[in-house]
């Protein structure tokens, strides 16, 4: 089996790029939908900005061919497909990479500000940098990406017949490779500037426990959160650090040439694997362990109608006095820790009204 045609990174991806982005969805539509209550936190304006370009990317890789072709499916629909559908696919698969590269950068800058300046973080942010985030997040990369609309499609048939790739070819070789260019620079600064920005939180925070002494156990439940956020930040830096260097590799190979062909093809087949993990999987799946006001959030949302009010009906309609009842809530959110449960509601008519310490 050649190196191309290998099916296994293909279903891997599926595998955890399937339920990753269900999952993403689904935080992103709970902070949409919940937005009132995490309205003070930039972190979670940042996370759904960051989920726009990684659905995206996904998307365009399966209607764009880039992975079908890996398994020889609707050959012949793409032969019959309009150019500029497949060249906006292109276009989504490299602005989505630009994008991500931003918005990784802005989360790192936001945890790292957390610690540096709590009292005026929160307002810098709000006012001031969430929009700026935004503005750059989407202009950058399309003003980086837009000649992808000059190049022209192919298809190539592998040796085997069967499975297939889309290709772009321009007026020279920098319009047929600027994509890769591009993605390659974009890398390298990506690289620099976010190992600095973690360099720093870490010294930041160095400085800020030795400031104030104690543990992590002894932190505020403030403070903890910040702590996973910031590990979550961290995380998803790792794996866009992954994908930068997949793209430093393919454009190492494709200036070397036909002496790194097999190099090339190894390591353009596991583009859908690195994909789904970078951009879906440690993302949704980190959140989900970082925030608990999140996990509360989802099944407020999700599960209104089902065990989880259920359970609160149970407890508020009991012969339970309003302290008992509060009681009981608090230890139902005893692990919590940035969830806390408003005494001033009642439990009767609905479930919690939940409060977010903003990070």
């Amino acid at each position: 089996m050649s190196a191309y045609n290998s099916l296994l990174p293909f279903f891997f991806a599926i595998a955890i790029g399937v339920p990753s982005a269900l999952l993403y969805v689904a935080e992103s539509y709970t902070i949409i939908v919940n937005h009132k209550r995490i309205s003070s936190s930039p972190f979670f304006h940042l996370f759904v900005l960051r989920t726009i370009p990684s659905l995206l990317s996904v998307i365009c890789a399966y209607v764009g061919g880039h992975r079908f072709g890996r398994a020889g499916w609707f050959l012949q629909f793409y032969q019959n497909c309009p150019q500029f559908l497949i060249l906006f696919c292109f276009f989504i698969g490299y602005w989505s990479f630009h994008a991500e590269n931003i918005a990784s950068t802005s989360m790192l800058l936001n945890r790292l500000s957390s610690i540096c300046i709590p009292v005026i973080h929160d307002k810098i942010w709000r006012r001031y940098l969430v929009p700026l985030s935004i503005l750059a997040t989407f202009v950058i990369p399309t003003i980086i990406c837009h000649r992808i609309f000059w190049l022209k499609v192919f298809i190539r048939v592998q040796a085997d017949n069967f499975t297939f790739t889309l290709d772009t070819v321009g007026r020279d070789t920098s319009d047929s490779n600027g994509g890769n260019y591009y993605a390659c620079v974009s890398a390298i600064v990506f690289l620099f500037i976010c190992t600095f920005l973690n360099v720093a939180t870490v010294i930041a925070y160095r400085y800020h426990r030795k400031k104030i002494g104690g543990s992590f156990a002894q932190d505020s439940d403030s403070d903890r959160v910040k702590i996973k956020l910031t590990m979550y930040a961290v995380a998803t830096f790792l794996g866009q650090l992954l994908m930068c260097c997949y793209y430093i590799l393919i454009y190492y190979c494709i200036v070397v040439g036909e002496s790194s062909e097999l190099v090339f093809l190894t390591t353009f087949n596991q583009w859908a694997w690195i994909n789904d993990l970078s951009t879906l999987t440690i993302p949704a799946w980190m959140l989900l362990w970082a925030s608990t006001h999140i996990r509360t959030l989802m099944a407020v949302t999700f599960l209104r109608n089902g065990p989880v009010e259920r359970i609160w009906r149970i407890r508020s309609d009991g012969n339970i006095s309003k302290r008992g009842s509060d009681s009981r809530a608090r230890s139902i959110y005893s692990n919590s820790i940035d969830v806390r449960v408003n005494q001033s509601v009642g439990y009767r008519k609905s479930l919690p009204f939940v409060k977010v310490y903003s990070g």
